[in-house]
């Protein structure tokens, strides 16, 4: 075999094969086969800005942005499919993430599409839809459920009574002016080793859960400043 013809098979079937898994073999555990996910409990507008503040952050251009439908590119730097999906015409395909909001059963439903577009913004654009069950689609369903976790967990932390505080772990790292953590007495550096007389839970949100509650009951923290260890009673606050 001639290496100008090794090299023409090549230019063919690497492409194929990087498609191919972009393409429909990941099952997606969904109903439709497609990266969505139900998010209860959570304004329109704190989904709609975390999408977009997450997309941009990856380098993608916001391209429509409305109160139902929010739609994403990217140009594909992979050389292998932009041989596959480019053209003479555009040698540099675009990658389309569309989110597509929808009320559902009292929350939001956020259905995505995900194309390789050749030619894209022209009035020859070919679509590559690689939407149901395809590693990207596997890969999108992913980050929704994080985002769904994300959200949801903010809205009832955001609801709950709070004292006033930050904190980084079981570090209290910084107590807010007049809050009912400084009027207790709290400082930053102070390390809580109790909540309730409970030991410290492992992550971020689980603190929080502990920290707040119902506004105006009170929370038991037990802190170590100076390596002596206090003890203080706080009333929750306002939401």
């Amino acid at each position: 075999m001639s290496i100008l013809r090794m090299l023409l098979i090549s230019a063919l079937v690497i492409p194929l094969m990087l498609l191919s898994s972009c393409a429909s073999n990941y099952a997606v555990d969904s109903p439709t086969g497609r990266a969505e996910v139900i998010i209860n409990g959570v304004p329109r507008k704190d989904i709609s800005d975390t999408i977009v503040n997450n997309m941009l952050s990856r380098g993608f251009t916001l391209q429509k942005l409305n109160d139902y439908q929010l739609i994403f590119g990217i140009k594909e730097t992979d050389l292998g499919l932009m041989l596959l999906a480019g053209s003479h015409y555009d040698s540099v395909p675009e990658w389309r993430y569309t989110y597509n909001l929808v009320d559902f059963a009292g929350g939001i439903r956020i259905l995505t599409n995900i194309w390789l577009v050749t030619n894209p913004g022209s009035a020859f654009e070919k679509i590559t839809d690689v939407s149901t069950n395809s590693k990207s689609a596997q890969n999108m369903h992913t980050e929704l459920n994080q985002l769904k976790t994300l959200l949801e967990n903010s809205a009832v932390i955001k609801s709950r009574g709070k004292i006033g505080i930050m904190t980084q772990g079981n570090l209290i790292t910084k107590v807010m002016p007049d809050s009912p953590a400084q009027l207790a007495g709290l400082k930053p550096g102070d390390v809580m080793v109790k909540i309730n007389g409970n030991p410290i839970a492992s992550n971020e949100y689980e603190i929080s859960m502990q920290i707040t509650g119902e506004p105006g009951s009170v929370v038991q923290l037990t802190v170590i400043r100076n390596e002596e260890e206090l003890v203080f009673e706080i009333t929750r606050g306002d939401p």
